[in-house]
């Protein structure tokens, strides 16, 4: 029970973070278009609070997840001050791209893709207008849980439907929290506010500020 408490709690935590660094002015989409490396996260003062309070809205909001579980899952990380959980957050997320070195995201015909070390990991669409970057995922590739050791997946795009059915082929009731976790923090709208100063472009979002350098 820990280990799938604990499992949870870090995915919806990865998609979200995930969704937050991919009639509109054609000029605004070409001038992104291309692609990105990414150079730097830094999150903003008080993020820690914003994703504890957006990881108990979606824990709540799971269909079958009894309160036992819940409470072992926000327990996780409410042990940890706002700040603590800010610098924890930043210091995983810095180790992370340094270890994933190579993470890009492209702009192309209103699509967006992420990769890692040159595999794709999410595509999506995107609109860009007045200084607004709106991004929405609508596949993630199996080859991301295959990484993380979660062998049944084949290496292939999912869509939110795809992604639910086979988690609930290994689990019914994994099935009923990837349902509540991808249609909220991954799949659904994100916007940022967005700049480009030369060849960098900087996203800034309720999280804090993600950079990236045109390659």
């Amino acid at each position: 029970m820990t280990k799938k408490a604990i499992w949870v709690g870090m995915l919806a935590m990865v998609l979200v973070f995930g969704a937050t660094t991919i009639g509109c002015t054609a000029t605004e989409e070409t001038q992104l278009e291309g692609t990105w490396v990414f150079e730097s996260i830094t999150l903003k003062e008080g993020s820690g609070a914003e994703l504890r309070a957006m990881l108990e809205t979606v824990m709540r909001q799971i269909p079958g997840l009894d309160e036992e579980m819940l409470e072992e899952i926000l327990f996780q990380y409410g042990m940890m001050s706002d700040d603590d959980l800010r610098q924890f957050l930043q210091f995983s997320i810095d180790g992370m791209w340094e270890m994933l070195e190579g993470s890009e995201v492209t702009f192309y015909d209103g699509i967006v893709e992420a990769t890692v070390g040159g595999m794709l990991i999410t595509r999506g669409t995107f609109t860009a207008e007045d200084g607004q970057l709106v991004q929405t995922v609508t596949h993630i590739h199996g080859d991301l849980f295959i990484m993380a050791g979660m062998y049944e997946f084949e290496s292939m795009l999912f869509s939110m439907d795809e992604l639910t059915a086979a988690f609930a082929e290994m689990d019914p009731m994994m099935g009923d929290m990837m349902d509540a976790l991808l249609s909220q923090p991954m799949f659904s709208e994100q916007t940022a506010t967005y700049s480009l100063s030369g060849n960098r472009l900087t996203l800034t979002d309720e999280f804090g500020v993600t950079t990236y350098v045109r390659r």
